[in-house]
């Protein structure tokens, strides 16, 4: 899918852990550069899973982004 990140537009919110094993973390990083107006946010300790893990992080995260 990385042809198509800089086609993005819309405001973007990039959410990773680092300890997440099915994408790297490098990965939020490419779509980082690609996303024009990304922002990014990467939660120390979370694997994949951060909306189990971690949903009052991500709720933060997310009403925070949704608010700006």
């Amino acid at each position: 899918l990385t042809p198509f990140l800089s086609k993005i537009t819309l405001p973007a919110l990039i959410v990773w852990g680092t300890k997440d094993s099915y994408v790297p973390v490098s990965d939020a990083y490419v779509m980082k550069e690609q996303i024009q107006g990304s922002i990014m946010e990467i939660i120390h300790g979370a694997r994949h899973g951060i909306h189990k893990e971690m949903p009052g992080r991500l709720y933060k995260l997310i009403t925070h982004f949704i608010a700006r």
